[in-house]
């Protein structure tokens, strides 16, 4: 659905917000970032979330 969006509209980039997760969740649940990095037919920005000073 995404990358059927990207072409209609004609977008040169993608941004999608990413943000830190466990190992363990990624080898349990994964992530949909590098799925969308190789489905849109266009240059993507990830744009990282900041860390909480707490948890740094």
């Amino acid at each position: 659905m995404l990358s059927t969006y990207i072409m209609e509209q004609g977008a040169d980039l993608t941004v999608i917000g990413a943000y830190e997760r466990s190992r363990i969740f990624h080898a349990m649940i994964g992530g949909k970032g590098p799925r969308i990095v190789e489905a849109v037919p266009s240059d993507v920005l990830v744009v990282r979330a900041q860390r909480d000073a707490e948890t740094s």
